[in-house]
């Protein structure tokens, strides 16, 4: 569950962040929040977050994630905007990142707050000095990313937010969760808009404006409807592997010519930029990525791999025939095209093969997959 930036205490709070007997009011509330919860869900929740240091300004503008374990601060807003009606840097100073929080289920969530997402200079009049909250994230791959946002009400913002999350989940190759307040604070207006944006950049749920919403948006059923699995399907091996891959090839570049995906093995034909052998590098990401989001004990990928250059034509198709054959070689499909997890159908549309090709046994060199 998700509540918008500082919704403990409704944005701006000015002043009142000065009080001592607020943050302990805050506290209270929070302690409160993890008792009726009793484990039955975790909140992201914005909050105050106070340095230990002793020095001014002594807090942070925060996120603290409420489960049953109790509560805790998670992420620390990292772009603080005093310009207009913002004033934060009298009241909070920085935090740091990347902000990235791994739930029990394996998700790992990127954690932003509201200006943390404002860093496109293409996109925006002028973007604060500092950090690049999305950009420190990439490495860290994160499955969904999670904007808390308290953005007032501007006629031009519901169509640059919506550029500003797009151009983020492309960045991350991930969704994007932006959250937004809505309702009034004195003379502000905040009008909601909360959106969910796909790894591309479309969007796949709007909240509507200036009313106040709960809604549903389950992760896993949306990896199942991008990947073409059943609806309600949950993240397994195949799931996870699409996702890798797509995920790597954002970042490095390469084309698949021909897969096949069998139960205890694979076999493919990637094309990579001139110049550029690092297929190594590729297939490490690909499995360290997969081995630490899925549910299947180890090991999952066997601890080295088979690879051949391409010589010619000739080698080249022998390999895809040899390829697009393997779940009959072994058993688990009459034809070619009873596999789906494979490039075959694919490889039909393009009219490289005929869509009964390997009814019969192709001629394939004894020498190809051995070499």
């Amino acid at each position: 569950l998700l509540t918008p930036e500082l919704s403990l205490w409704g944005y701006p709070p000015r002043d009142l962040l000065l009080q001592p007997a607020r943050l302990k009011m805050q506290t209270a509330l929070l302690n409160q929040m993890v008792e009726q919860l009793d484990g039955l869900c975790a909140v992201l929740v914005g909050v105050a977050l106070a340095a230990e240091d002793g020095r001014a300004p002594g807090l942070y503008n925060g996120m603290a994630l409420v489960d049953q374990q109790g509560w805790r601060g998670v992420a620390r807003k990292q772009l603080l905007p005093s310009y207009d009606v913002f004033d934060e840097r009298r009241y909070f100073r920085p935090g740091t990142g990347p902000c990235l929080l791994t739930l029990a289920n394996g998700l790992r969530l990127g954690l932003t707050i509201c200006e943390d997402l404002w860093v496109e200079d293409a996109l925006q009049l002028e973007r604060l000095a500092g950090p690049d909250p999305i950009g420190n994230l990439i490495d860290d791959q994160p499955d969904l990313l999670i904007n808390l946002a308290a953005s007032p009400f501007d006629p031009t913002k519901p169509a640059l937010r919506r550029q500003l999350a797009g151009q983020a989940a492309r960045r991350l190759q991930c969704p994007v969760v932006y959250l937004n307040q809505v309702g009034g604070n004195d003379e502000l207006v905040f009008d909601g808009g909360s959106m969910v944006v796909a790894a591309d950049g479309r969007t796949v749920l709007d909240l509507p404006r200036f009313r106040e919403t709960v809604q549903v948006w389950d992760t896993a059923t949306y990896v199942a409807m991008e990947s073409g699995s059943p609806k309600g399907a949950i993240k397994g091996p195949e799931a996870m592997g699409r996702e890798a891959v797509r995920r790597v090839r954002a970042r490095h570049a390469f084309a698949i010519d021909a897969i096949v995906i069998l139960p205890d093995h694979l076999h493919t034909i990637w094309t990579l930029p001139v110049g550029d052998a690092a297929y190594s590098l590729r297939w490490r990401l690909i499995k360290t990525y997969v081995a630490k989001r899925v549910a299947v004990p180890p090991p999952i990928w066997q601890g080295r791999f088979w690879e051949h250059t391409i010589r010619d034509d000739k080698d080249y198709a022998h390999h895809m025939d040899y390829i697009h054959y393997n779940p009959v070689k072994h058993g688990v499909a009459a034809t070619p095209s009873d596999w789906p997890n494979s490039s075959f159908a694919r490889c039909v549309r393009e009219g490289r093969y005929a869509a009964d090709w390997g009814s019969s046994a192709p001629e394939i060199p004894r020498d190809i997959g051995h070499e």
